[in-house]
């Protein structure tokens, strides 16, 4: 049935590439949701994750709900300590026979890149012949990296990554922008044709402020009058380091009494902070927390009072539009 389907060249395949895991807050009510929006006009999806952090979670019965929406979901393992051009290449290798094998029974075909990342994966596609290239959500990645030292300029992965940037700029049949940065800059490289400026955007239903979510989470830490800083996400990298963060809180805890924090992060981020030597002092005003269920995330946040973007100040962060801001504020 579903082969049959396969075979009706009336029907446009859509891939999707994306770095982040299915249930990132990035993927699941974002990619996710849009893809399974425009499923009356697809045959199927086909999400490539080349990251399943430690600790994420996953519904059990996700891929089998998703088999029945027609949505094929190939999670591809990615370790961060491990060899990472052996492991980006077999991921690569992996995706593109996928994808080949997906596309070559439809007539239309597009394949989609979420972010830089995500578009890289999907201009090499492209260039192979497996369909027309959109990236939606370029930032160049590549800039964040080497502004902040994290990548040597003449490195071979800053080369490399930044001229596939350039190949999305140049030859994306269709290239979604997220701030007037981006927009500014990809005009640098290709005329206005296929352009499209839109904010990362989420689904503000359903990450509003839950007021009983608050008033139980706050009973459940002993939160009265105190204000809450709540931070969601990684330390380190293209953010602010633990020590950043930490020393941060300290200051604040000594100017006002009445902060505590609030932090929901990966469960290796949690233990790196409990082990820092500067966590005992403010132990008793921090709250850290696992990953929850992004469909979930809108009850925590409510519970706090404000929201921490820990991004530290580079020229490139003007291309940046953190979508936990966009949670921050819908969750009040």
């Amino acid at each position: 049935m579903h082969r049959a389907r396969e075979r009706d060249g009336s029907r446009t395949a859509l891939v999707v590439f994306c770095q982040h895991g299915i249930t990132d807050p990035l993927t699941g009510p974002l990619m996710l949701d849009y893809v399974r929006r425009v499923q009356q006009v697809t045959d199927g999806f086909h999400a490539v994750h080349h990251r399943r952090p430690p600790g994420a979670i996953v519904p059990s019965d996700l891929h089998a709900e998703l088999m029945v929406e027609r949505i094929r979901w190939m999670p591809l393992r990615y370790d961060v300590g491990g060899r990472q051009w052996a492991q980006r290449i077999g991921n690569l290798w992996r995706m593109l026979r996928a994808t080949r094998s997906f596309v070559r029974d439809h007539e239309r075909r597009w394949l989609l890149g979420y972010l830089s990342y995500g578009g890289s994966y999907a201009i090499i596609a492209s260039m192979l012949g497996m369909g027309p290239c959109a990236v939606v959500c370029f930032e160049p990645h590549s800039r964040y990296m080497t502004e902040m030292g994290i990548w040597p300029h003449g490195a071979l992965r800053t080369r490399v990554t930044s001229w596939l940037e350039r190949l999305q700029m140049k030859h994306s049949r269709a290239l979604v922008v997220p701030t007037r940065a981006v927009q500014d800059l990809v005009l640098r490289y290709r005329a206005n044709e296929g352009l499209v400026l839109q904010g990362i955007t989420i689904d503000t239903r359903r990450a509003c402020f839950d007021a009983e979510a608050r008033a139980s989470l706050r009973r459940e830490h002993r939160w009265e009058e105190e204000i809450v800083l709540v931070y969601v996400g990684k330390f380190g990298g293209i953010y602010h380091s633990i020590d950043d963060y930490l020393r941060f809180a300290q200051q604040v805890a000594m100017a006002d009494a009445g902060m505590r924090f609030f932090i929901i992060s990966q469960q290796a981020e949690l233990d790196r902070l409990r082990a820092h030597h500067a966590f005992a002092s403010i132990a008793d005003r921090i709250v850290l927390q696992p990953p929850v269920p992004s469909t979930e995330l809108h009850r925590y946040l409510s519970a706090a009072d404000v929201g921490v973007v820990a991004i530290p100040p580079s020229p490139s962060q003007a291309y940046r539009t953190p979508v936990k801001s966009a949670h921050y504020w819908a969750a009040g």
